[in-house]
């Protein structure tokens, strides 16, 4: 069960409709279709208008102050269910507003509006993908938009390039022939500036891509969605060509074995 709702709210000034009431500590992805607003959450305060998407780590009030024509569509992830692969994926605050010219932000966005326009008329079949494509692309731009955060303190120019490296290298994990060149090509960017990139974090591009790789792959051994799947088939999803390579480095990294860990419970933050 994903456990994935969804909504069309129209707003005023206050507190938000309680759609994620029960679910603190899973996230919510909210698009603004009309009109604008600050929102306020747990100390975190973000301006929008429409065509912006929020991702919203669920926790206590969220409020609303000098809307205007203010409509939002969201969809909510609960923690024990299609929210639990988000919690690997650390944001800086409550709300973050994902770069709008971004490819994997105008494509989630575009997936939300289609899905909260047309999620009434969905099986229970068709909602699994459906809550499966939300995920895997918030958990790519959160991921993203930290990273890049870490990686620089600069001009606004360039943690835009950071965070656009870092998109490429989310979105193409499963591509075996993944590199730090061809993440540079696609990024539009030399393969030194992106080393440079990285050296503020003390890890350069070849470990960040294997790293990736290794918890995406820790993360799908966890989910029970992926039960059935054999952990060669998970390893090579994510962009390992050898199974007994990927064996010997996951349990270096997470010191167990993969068909360890995917025998241990998963553990909620509370």
């Amino acid at each position: 069960m994903n456990g994935l709702s969804l909504a069309d709210l129209r707003l005023s000034d206050g507190a938000m409709p309680q759609v994620w009431s029960g679910h603190a500590g899973g996230f919510c992805l909210l698009r603004i279709a009309t009109g604008q607003a600050r929102l306020d959450m747990d100390g975190s305060s973000v301006t929008v208008k429409a065509g912006d998407l929020v991702a919203v780590r669920i926790g206590r009030r969220l409020t609303i102050a000098d809307s205007d024509d203010l409509t939002i569509q969201a969809a909510v992830f609960p923690r024990q269910a299609s929210g639990a692969r988000l919690a690997s994926h650390p944001m800086a605050a409550a709300l973050v507003v994902l770069p709008p010219r971004q490819a994997s932000t105008v494509f989630l966005a575009a997936l939300l509006r289609e899905a909260v326009e047309r999620g009434d008329r969905l099986t229970d079949a068709e909602m699994r993908p459906l809550a499966l494509s939300l995920v895997e692309f918030l958990a790519a731009a959160i991921a993203a938009h930290a990273v890049a955060g870490r990686v620089l303190n600069g001009s606004a120019a360039k943690n835009a390039i950071a965070l656009r490296a870092m998109q490429v290298i989310e979105l193409h994990l499963s591509d075996p022939d993944l590199s730090p060149a061809l993440v540079a090509q696609y990024a539009g960017i030399s393969l030194r500036y992106l080393q440079q990139l990285f050296e503020a974090t003390g890890e350069n591009a070849n470990h960040f891509i294997r790293r990736r790789r290794l918890e995406r792959c820790g993360e799908d051994l966890r989910d029970p969605l992926y039960a059935a799947q054999s952990i060669s088939a998970i390893c090579f999803r994510w962009g390992f060509s050898d199974s007994a390579y990927f064996s010997r480095i996951f349990k270096d990294v997470f010191g167990i074995s993969p068909s360890g860990y995917r025998g241990c419970p998963r553990v909620l933050a509370a």
